[in-house]
């Protein structure tokens, strides 16, 4: 007899406004997830929709997946420093001149716009949740 996994399609479709707080400007995410999804894999969800790699800590209608329909600004890098951290490495980014100017500059990978924000690969990371 074979053996079928049972599979729920999602009764609703919850859309999530994730903020980051006291960053200015505000830095957020909208995401859009199915009422199915497990805490473990929401977590993995707002993770990759802000970048991150959990290292430290127009929607098709047929994909139940969830993805990230919006955001704004760039996603402070993990292991910043928190808010105050984040804030210190955009000034020290901003002054070529500082003295830890080009080790921050190696450190975050090159050009960092704080403005920044691509919806698609937000996904393209989303989508490799399983």
């Amino acid at each position: 007899m074979a053996n079928f996994r049972k599979f729920r399609l999602p009764i609703r479709i919850y859309q999530l406004r994730i903020e980051l707080t006291k960053i200015d400007p505000t830095i957020w995410r909208n995401v859009l997830v199915p009422d199915t999804i497990k805490l473990s894999k929401l977590d993995r969800v707002i993770q990759e929709s802000f970048g991150w790699t959990n290292s430290h800590l127009t929607p098709n209608q047929t994909n139940y997946w969830p993805m990230c329909i919006t955001g704004e600004n760039a996603c402070p890098p993990e292991d910043v420093g928190g808010p105050s951290g984040y804030i210190e490495l955009i000034e020290i980014l901003n002054g070529p001149t500082h003295a830890q100017h080009a080790e921050l500059f190696h450190w975050v990978g090159g050009p960092f716009d704080p403005r920044s924000f691509d919806v698609n690969s937000a996904n393209a990371r989303i989508g490799r949740i399983r």
